[in-house]
């Protein structure tokens, strides 16, 4: 069921009006309006699930909402918290889905020896356009997924991912979560287990999770 559009703002850009529907917006202005807002995390996953959108994604409209639909002064601090603690939430799910199919995380210096690249500086310059890497706030340098490694090579589909979604906590993301139509597996799971057009439906994916 189609509704009002809402704007995704990334930085300060309009990016595209996404559709919601009357329950979802509902919901959501039902979280704004309360005089304290605490997390809810139920609440949260349901408007995630209805809309499909990663963690980042959710965040840039959530903040487009609270925009056109300001809280009070007082609510910020618990707003901000509860923005940054969703974010890290978040990301540790991700780590967690890898950690099961034993995926490991590499230091720049650790995934520049495996390429046989000089210096971690050429391997930070591919970042987000053919080598998957993420940050953490409590941690220096990028660290990289070895699952995007076939021995010193990036595997061809990483480009292309990135290509249809270039933020890489986003990719990572999509390509972790578990999804009824692959029978609870993910997109990573089945390409990692080599599975007959498995990188060709996660690229198809990938295409309709970027609309």
């Amino acid at each position: 069921m189609r509704g009002t559009a809402a704007p995704l703002v990334v930085g300060t850009t309009l990016f595209v009006d996404v559709p919601l529907s009357h329950d979802i917006m509902s919901t959501m202005s039902t979280i704004s309006t309360k005089s304290t807002l605490t997390p809810d995390a139920s609440v949260a996953q349901r408007v995630l699930d209805a809309l499909n959108l990663s963690a980042g994604e959710m965040t840039n409209l959530w903040a487009a909402y609270v925009s056109a639909h300001p809280p009070t002064e007082r609510d910020l601090p618990q707003l901000k918290e509860a923005l940054e603690k969703r974010a890290t939430d978040a990301q540790a799910g991700i780590l967690r889905r890898m950690s099961d199919l034993t995926v490991n995380l590499l230091s720049a210096e650790e995934i520049a020896g495996r390429m046989g690249i000089g210096s971690r500086q050429g391997v930070n310059k591919r970042k987000g356009r053919d080598l998957i890497g993420v940050s953490f706030a409590n941690r220096r340098g990028d660290f990289f997924p070895d699952f995007q490694l076939d021995g010193g090579t990036v595997r061809p589909w990483v480009k292309e991912l990135l290509g249809r979604i270039p933020d890489t906590w986003s990719a990572l993301a999509f390509l972790t979560a578990r999804r009824e139509s692959l029978e609870g597996e993910s997109h990573l799971q089945r390409v990692l287990a080599g599975t007959d057009g498995a990188v060709e439906t996660m690229l198809a994916a990938a295409d309709e999770y970027r609309r």
